[in-house]
């Protein structure tokens, strides 16, 4: 192709390996928690798959499976021709700039705010679920007996 001998090439290759490493990043994750499902209904616990599985689950696709939507929108609806909003900020943003307004160089699509919003809220409030339920009912548990 074309575009080996131009002088971006390595720009190029380097976004390309990171945003790869992402995606397979995700899919590693995701079968490794599965894995851990198989595990936890061979044994028989039942807890360990609502707050443990679930909630891990639901924040890895919000945060990490978010990232990997963006990678993929860019790729195939954003118009290489012009200035590309950087997905870095986008994430950044969705955290630090939380409710605010996208600046218009920085929207990747419309209503980009909203699902940000969205998903972030829906990710913090797993993490009590992953530290505090299971261990919690384990006491109740415990001190009920």
């Amino acid at each position: 192709p074309m575009w080996i001998m131009s002088e971006n090439m390595l720009t190029f290759l380097n976004s390309y390996k990171m945003k790869m490493a992402v995606i397979l990043g995700l899919c590693q994750m995701t079968f490794g928690l599965f894995v851990s499902l198989g595990n936890y209904r061979y044994f028989g616990k039942t807890l360990d798959i609502w707050f443990t599985f679930v909630p891990q689950l639901i924040f890895l696709w919000c945060i990490i499976g978010y990232m990997c939507f963006l990678i993929f929108y860019k790729w195939f609806f954003i118009d290489s021709g012009k200035e590309q909003p950087s997905i870095l900020i986008a994430m950044i943003d969705m955290f630090l700039s939380f409710g605010e307004d996208i600046e218009e160089d920085d929207l990747i699509y419309e209503g980009q705010k909203y699902v940000q919003m969205v998903l972030v809220v829906v990710a913090l409030c797993m993490v009590p679920i992953m530290f505090a339920a299971k261990p919690l009912i384990e006491q109740y548990n415990k001190n009920k007996d």
